[in-house]
C-alpha cells in the first residue's frame, strides 16, 4: 500500500491523466444512457359525481 501511495505522490501527471480519463468516461456514459423525461402512461380519467340529500326526520344537520 505504501508503494502505491509513494508512486501516486511521485507521479502527479499520471494522477491527472487518470482523473481526465474518468471524467471523459463519465461524460460519454451520461450521453449514452437512455433517459425518459416522462414515462409512458395511459391518460384515463375518472369522474366522480355526488350529491347531498336532506334527511326527512331532521336528525342530520
Amino acid at each position: 500500500m505504501r508503494s502505491f501511495i509513494r508512486f501516486a505522490v511521485d507521479k502527479p501527471i499520471i494522477n491527472h491523466m487518470f482523473m481526465v480519463f474518468i471524467l471523459m468516461l463519465s461524460v460519454f456514459s451520461y450521453r449514452h444512457i437512455a433517459k425518459e423525461i416522462f414515462p409512458p402512461s395511459a391518460l384515463d380519467m375518472i369522474s366522480v359525481e355526488g350529491g347531498v340529500s336532506r334527511s326527512q326526520c331532521g336528525c342530520i344537520r
